[in-house]
């Protein structure tokens, strides 16, 4: 937050945010490491509902970081009232959340499910990236990425077929 800010007419705008913003950002992330570091070794199960396929998996990674990133900007664009973005943004979260609890904490979960859902979710990024136009090169970026992706994903899958942890 500290070093980004906004660019008008080739000049950039530093943004200095609220320090309370930044002292609270800074504990929230220190109270998750907190968290995850304590309960590292709990999980929560459940089998209420039909495990979805890992192919669902990546479709909701992907979808999700589309959805979470262009929607809202897509709103804003186009001058709609903040509360509808908002809006989307919580049920956007509580769908999340909701997958978490009966996708992502399913007792038949496979590593398979998990890392086509994180290869959905980065496989976003490596397609609109350049389309984005974020800077030169992100065409080399993604491609680079993209079989990086397909390197870990194999590398990943054939470890846990040989059975090793």
């Amino acid at each position: 937050m500290i070093f980004s800010g906004t660019e008008e007419d080739g000049d950039i705008t530093p943004y200095y945010p609220n320090p309370l913003l930044l002292i609270f950002s800074f504990l929230v992330v220190l109270s998750l490491i907190w968290l995850a570091f304590n309960y590292r070794n709990s999980r929560i199960l459940t089998g209420n509902m039909k495990l979805l396929s890992p192919l669902i998996f990546g479709i909701a990674g992907f979808l999700f970081q589309a959805l979470n990133l262009i929607v809202p900007y897509a709103l804003a664009d186009n001058d709609v009232h903040a509360g509808i973005s908002l809006s989307f943004q919580m049920l956007l979260a509580a769908s999340a959340i909701f997958f978490m609890i009966f996708q992502l904490f399913h007792d038949n979960l496979s590593i398979r499910h998990i890392i086509t859902l994180i290869s959905g979710s980065v496989l976003f990024f490596l397609i609109f990236g350049p389309l984005a136009g974020f800077a030169q090169g992100m065409l080399a970026v993604s491609i680079i990425g993209l079989g990086l992706l397909i390197w870990w994903r194999k590398t990943v899958l054939k470890i846990q077929d040989r059975g090793i942890s």
